[in-house]
């Protein structure tokens, strides 16, 4: 808790506006409490995405679909009066993903981890990563506290390719 008071508050990211995967959900908090464990906290975000910011704005439902990701701790915290706070960690995941034909792909996410920080709008910034079937990502974003509307962007990595060899003799 000392750190904290040593870490500068920053402002929110700047919303990416070209074509960059963005998630936009509500995130829900909800506590299952038993008499013989600590209570267990699930941390849920459900919500829509697309291949650009400007197609999720649409509306449109040939370019969006849904998503959710899900986080899942232990509580020993419970029954003090703290205020709403984000977890970090570990999240799992998956989206939909429209298919020529018309169908749709559930697709798994993998290694998903997130990170909340209090931003200067009393919002929080987040940053995390993750990987899925087209590659490895970063995250970034913000999470509206309050409205609990987390909007976050994938960047993926680029693949470099390693360079061709040749034939030339050694100078």
């Amino acid at each position: 808790e000392l750190y904290k008071k040593y870490i500068p508050i920053l402002p929110p990211p700047t919303p990416v506006t070209n074509d960059t995967v963005v998630l936009r959900g509500k995130l829900h908090k909800t506590t299952q409490k038993t008499d013989y464990e600590p209570a267990e906290v699930i941390w849920k975000v459900e919500g829509q995405w697309s291949s650009s910011l400007n197609f999720l704005n649409t509306g449109n439902e040939k370019l969006i679909n849904p998503f959710e990701y899900t986080h899942t701790a232990s509580d020993r915290r419970l029954g003090e009066s703290i205020p709403f706070e984000p977890e970090g960690g570990r999240y799992v995941g998956w989206f939909l993903l429209n298919n020529e034909n018309g169908t749709k792909s559930k697709i798994q996410e993998k290694d998903v981890t997130l990170k909340f920080r209090k931003n200067s709008e009393n919002g929080w910034n987040v940053e995390g990563k993750g990987s899925n079937a087209f590659g490895k990502y970063t995250i970034t974003g913000t999470l509206d506290a309050k409205k609990n509307i987390l909007e976050i962007f994938r960047h993926f990595s680029r693949v470099s390719k390693p360079p061709k060899k040749t034939n030339l003799a050694p100078v």
